[in-house]
């Protein structure tokens, strides 16, 4: 019984925890940094869409059973972003150093 309770508890963190990241990251209000700063995490996936400032990525992890689980995650991309290898364009595979509030630190 505790094993299938641990089971589904991991299950869970696993499936929601993209999700509750990205949440963070916008803050209460929805709104995303718009200056560097420490960075949080890497983010990595495709470029889903980009407008103005800011960009979506759909991010995918695998879960507990190997099943593919995807979220969008989106970042603002300011004049102080460094681009590692050039321009994006939609459909391109990227990473991102991201700090807790969205702005991308670096792409590449």
């Amino acid at each position: 019984m505790k094993t299938k309770l641990m089971g589904l508890l991991i299950a869970a963190a696993i499936v929601f925890g993209a999700g509750v990241a990205s949440a963070e990251m916008a803050g209460a209000e929805g709104q995303l940094d718009t200056q560097p700063g420490p960075a949080f995490q890497m983010i990595q996936g495709k470029l889903k869409s980009v407008e103005g400032n800011v960009w979506v990525v759909e991010q995918s992890v695998e879960n507990y059973r190997g099943e593919s689980v995807s979220s969008d995650v989106r970042l603002y991309v300011g004049n102080e972003t460094k681009r590692l290898k050039g321009n994006k364009k939609v459909g391109d595979k990227i990473r991102a150093e991201v700090t807790r509030g969205g702005f991308a630190n670096t792409i590449q």
